[in-house]
């Protein structure tokens, strides 16, 4: 299953009904209907249920509309790395494409001749030539929160995309191209103009009848299953529901972070009565960011300096971590451990308790750990320049600072015993090998299995991959410590430290085997980290 896929199945999920509306809205049936290409543009406030209602259309166009297509899709997150960009929603929604149409699969092996994907106008050359072909019929492409693509890759893309919707274009290829688009995001000034030059459709879902009465839905379902777990009684169950209705204005976050915090006092207090329900109800802030800030003051004492850290790791993160991942992290933070061993020995602590009080902000799915929404992402990272009234300014998430966090776990992992040995040899064979074969194929052979357990680590890939992402992100704050570490694990001194995880990064980013001498200046000109750079001239000058 591919990382988009696993990202919108693991979504949550719309209550039955809640998003029928949409397949019988005007604005939409109009878009759907218009030929041969036509844009929808969906806008709304955070948390309106944007990303909801992406997931609720590829599903329905996939397997209940009456007009066949290929349904391909993407869903923007600006903290994940392969999420973000321009370059990887080429790739992915070409991807889709491909694996529901493999009678067209020869159009993408003339290209990969050319050994020029990893370039954005070749992938778009190549997107447009499958939908343009003639028996391709109707591509429908559905990109979800445009506004949290990164502005350089997002104008690249709308600039791509206007040339669909030109019709002074000489590419015959667009002239037989039947492309249906949705895009969403939040009302973008910016994104507008962009937009404006185009002949969009635009579906609005401020104040939209229809959303309001979803989201009505959506509250019925929800104290109907809470009433079932607690068994209160249906007077109960209607003030709650009533309350609810009058504050959620429109925004499917607000309530389902009001259902968090009622779930997280259950657990706390072994239960709730009816009039703690009600005291709940009746105390709601009426925005998210207030809810936001009320979740971070029911943080006891005791766990905010977990919870803390945990926040600061979670939200930078250039991919969601899994339960083990996170919790090796703050292992690594605090004990130093030397060996594996030692670091599986060490105990929890209050980890897991710390990350329990976090729901609200986090929510697991399949042990993977993911903000809540981009907004929690904001509160976080803006609450140091305005201060939010009871909160602890130590909940402010600095960028800087959380990178260096993660920058130091990811370095002190792979500084572990273990990885003086060298475990990834066969690498450099394989890749000798495979870049050999690509020469003729054009094929990148799979990895070859890694049989030992500190390459099998669950934290191994992270560390290996993003380890010199993260320090670029810090280096102005890095302090001497952490810079010795990096010298370590970037230097030939008789152990393998250094080419275990460079084998695997180099393998894993290109076809060509990786180089056998690297030093400390030339990973630091590799990344373009020019503190490290300059501190070692001045050493060796």
């Amino acid at each position: 299953m591919s990382d988009i896929v696993y990202y919108k199945e693991n979504l949550p999920r719309a209550v039955d009904g809640t998003c029928m509306w949409l397949v019988e809205d005007a604005v939409f049936l109009s878009w759907l209907n218009q030929k041969p290409s036509s844009l929808l543009w969906i806008t709304g406030h955070p948390g309106c249920g944007k990303s909801m209602l992406a997931a609720f259309m590829v599903d329905y166009l996939k397997s209940k509309s009456r007009i066949p297509a290929t349904v391909c899709y993407f869903f923007i997150v600006d903290n994940i790395d392969h999420q973000n960009n321009s370059l990887c929603i080429l790739r992915s929604v070409v991807a889709q494409f491909l694996r529901q149409r493999r009678d067209l699969i020869h159009h993408a092996r003339k290209f990969v001749k050319r050994r020029q994907l990893h370039r954005l106008e070749v992938m778009w050359d190549l997107f447009v030539t499958l939908i343009g072909d003639a028996s391709a019929g109707i591509t429908t492409l559905i990109i979800d929160a445009l506004d949290e693509c990164d502005e350089e890759s997002r104008n690249q893309l709308l600039r791509l995309i206007g040339r669909i919707f030109d019709r002074r274009s000489s590419d015959a290829r667009l002239e037989k191209a039947q492309l249906k688009l949705v895009i969403t995001s939040r009302r973008d000034p910016s994104l507008g103009v962009k937009l404006s030059t185009l002949p969009i459709i635009r579906l609005e879902l401020e104040n939209h009848k229809a959303v309001g009465q979803a989201i009505g839905l959506y509250i019925h379902a929800k104290v109907a299953e809470l009433m079932r777990i607690t068994g209160y009684s249906k007077d109960t169950a209607t003030f709650i529901e009533t309350q609810l209705q009058v504050k959620a204005e429109n925004t499917y976050l607000w309530v389902r972070l009001v259902f968090e915090n009622m779930e997280r006092v259950m657990s706390e207090r072994g239960g709730a009565s009816i009039k703690d329900f009600q005291e709940i109800v009746k105390s709601l802030p009426l925005e998210v960011q207030s809810l936001y800030a009320s979740i971070l003051r029911s943080i006891r004492n005791e766990e905010r300096s977990h919870a803390v850290q945990l926040l600061q790791i979670i939200t930078m993160a250039f991919r969601p971590l899994t339960i083990k991942e996170l919790n090796i992290m703050v292992q690594l933070l605090k004990w130093h451990s030397k060996t594996l061993s030692e670091l599986d020995e060490e105990t929890q602590g209050n980890f897991e308790r710390a990350l329990d009080s976090l729901r609200g902000f986090v929510r697991v799915a399949d042990s993977k750990i993911y903000l809540i929404h981009q907004s929690a992402k904001e509160f976080l990272t803006r609450i140091s320049e305005r201060p939010v009234p009871g909160i602890v300014p130590d909940f402010s998430v600095s960028s800087a600072d959380a990178h260096l966090q993660l920058a130091d776990a990811c370095i002190s992992f792979l500084m572990l015993r273990e990885f003086e040995q060298p475990l990834l040899d066969k690498y450099a064979s394989h890749a000798a090998e495979s870049s050999t074969a690509y020469q003729e194929t054009h094929q990148k052979d799979p990895l070859p299995p890694m049989d030992n357990d500190a390459c099998t680590h669950p934290f191994f890939d992270y560390a290996a991959l993003n380890w010199a992402k993260h320090f670029t992100m810090c280096e102005a704050i890095a302090p001497p410590e952490l810079l010795n570490k990096y010298i370590l694990i970037s230097t030939m001194d008789g152990t393998h430290r250094l080419m275990n995880w460079l084998r695997y990064l180099w393998y894993s980013k290109t076809y060509e085997p990786c180089p056998e001498y690297f030093n400390p200046l030339i990973v630091a000109a590799y990344f373009g980290h020019g503190k490290v750079l300059r501190r070692l001239l001045e050493t060796c000058g």
